[in-house]
């Protein structure tokens, strides 16, 4: 359905927001449509960002199983290191590919990857099978013992998972996770909203009611403010709202040769990920 629509936006030159889809394939070549929820590679690049700003590139190590889709993630990370944090091109993250393929991961074996004089940053773009990442952290925790100082970055279904009530798993292994939403119930902001959300309805907001309102507030301030020409502008400034900031960029997924507006990018996509760290027992912004 989204797809449809933003084919029809793209016909009628009509900008279309798509508030959920993180997929990349929806829209071809078209600067009409304007994806609020980042992609995947919005995810890994914010980790490998956020992971570089304090560690070695010898000291991560991405980990996946041995399947296409997961497989394709690597490449995110490795570009994204080159990109922004290397002049050296020759320079990779570690990886390590799990072949097993039991139900209780039992080869898993990460002692090849610990370092008894630094960190070491295990990445692992993985999340469809909860069990895999049960047994990974359980392995993990197991064999650094004394003898390594870990950190693992996740995605953002860790957060949801059922399976893990062994919360001293992701607390012990200092687990961050990316996301694209965050509302701080202790910012006063947030407060007012969840208040003035009560008044009305007489029940708290879910994160559906924190998106609906900041797009649609977002949007309106927009046309408001630039009228017609909103979609030009829509790059030039980073808004901060209740759960997370606009940061709009236009993508370009092959090289435009035209000089119209309607071929220099492919979509605008917002690329700003929270980066979340599970502390106290509960997960929150990263601390610097």
């Amino acid at each position: 359905n989204v797809r449809m629509v933003a084919e029809f936006g793209k016909r009628n030159e009509i900008p279309i927001v798509s508030p959920y889809s993180a997929a990349t394939g929806i829209a071809d070549e078209n600067p009409y449509y304007i994806q609020v929820n980042p992609s995947l590679k919005a995810h890994c690049t914010a980790i490998t960002r956020h992971v570089r700003e304090r560690y070695e590139t010898e000291q991560v190590v991405l980990v996946v199983r041995n399947k296409p889709e997961e497989l394709s993630r690597l490449a995110f990370f490795q570009e994204a290191n080159r990109e922004f944090f290397t002049h050296n091109d020759t320079a990779r993250f570690q990886q390590y590919i799990v072949s097993d393929n039991s139900a209780d991961f039992n080869s898993i074996d990460v002692t090849p990857y610990l370092q008894s004089d630094q960190k070491v940053v295990f990445v692992v773009p993985s999340w469809e099978n909860e069990s895999f990442i049960y047994s990974l952290l359980r392995k993990i925790k197991l064999a650094k013992s004394d003898l390594s100082d870990v950190v693992v970055y996740g995605m953002p279904r860790w957060m949801d998972y059922e399976q893990i009530m062994d919360y001293d798993l992701y607390e012990d292994l200092n687990v961050h996770v990316s996301s694209s939403f965050f509302a701080d119930d202790l910012e006063e902001n947030v407060k007012n909203f969840n208040r003035r959300y009560f008044d009305a309805y007489g029940e708290l907001p879910q994160e559906e009611a924190f998106i609906g309102y900041e797009v649609l507030r977002y949007f309106v301030h927009q046309i408001m403010r630039e009228g017609d020409r909103f979609l030009e502008r829509l790059d030039s400034k980073d808004e901060k709202n209740l759960y997370t900031t606009y940061q709009f960029r236009k993508v370009v997924d092959m090289p435009m040769v035209s000089d119209d507006f309607r071929r220099r990018f492919g979509r605008l996509e917002n690329e700003y990920v929270h980066i979340l760290e599970f502390r106290d027992f509960h997960f929150q912004i990263a601390a610097d």
